[in-house]
This record gives structure tokens, C-alpha cells and sequence, in this order.
């Protein structure tokens, strides 16, 4: 009984820290109306500025999933479960500087994607 209960406790816990990581990353969409080339590049960057975020997102997951699984393993002292969650937490960091990187490239991007 105790035990569900502990059980009910860490998913509310993991469920309350998912909510918080998601809106430290506002995902801010917007697009002018008219026309001309400057608004299809605002429009593309802003496409890629929203996958950036999903990636941000994804890897603070990756990050929390990690640090559990590499955290769980010590109790079993399981070298594969320790491995994997160091590898999580790695690409959940990768993912995440992926997307602080994006402003530097992200308007390279774009350019590379404009129609003449």
C-alpha cells in the first residue's frame, strides 16, 4: 500500500517537473502578413525557431530520463542501466545546446531555404 502510494508520489513529482521544463521554453510564433522575401524568411525562421524548441524540449527529457535511469542503476549496480543513462543525459544536453547553437544558424537556415 505504501509503496503504490510512493509510487503515485514520484510520477506527480516527474509529471510537475516535465510542466516546469516546458515553459522555461516559450515557444513564441508569430508571422507579418504581406509580401515580398523578407516575409518568407521571418516565416521560415520562425518554423525553425518552433523545431529548435521541440528539440530543447526532447532533451530535457532525455536529461531527466537519464538522470533517473543512470540514479536507479546505482541501487543495482547495473554498469549497462548506469551506461544508458549517461548516454540519455548526453543527448538530452546535446539536444538542448542544439537549441541555444540555432540563433547563431538559424537565419543561415533560412536563406538556404528561400525560393528565388
Amino acid at each position: 500500500m505504501k509503496e503504490k502510494f510512493v509510487n503515485k508520489i514520484n510520477k506527480a513529482k516527474l509529471a510537475i517537473t516535465i510542466f516546469m521544463t516546458t515553459t522555461m521554453f516559450p515557444m513564441t510564433a508569430y508571422a507579418t502578413t504581406g509580401t515580398g522575401n523578407a516575409d518568407i524568411t521571418n516565416l521560415i525562421e520562425t518554423v525553425i525557431d518552433w523545431i529548435f524548441n521541440i528539440f530543447a524540449v526532447m532533451g530535457a527529457f532525455k536529461v531527466m530520463q537519464g538522470v533517473y535511469e543512470w540514479v536507479s542503476s546505482q541501487d543495482s549496480e547495473d554498469p549497462n542501466r548506469k551506461e544508458q543513462g549517461q548516454k540519455k543525459v548526453a543527448v538530452g544536453a546535446m539536444l538542448i545546446a542544439l537549441k541555444f547553437a540555432s540563433t547563431f544558424f538559424s537565419s543561415y537556415i533560412a536563406s538556404l531555404l528561400q525560393f528565388s
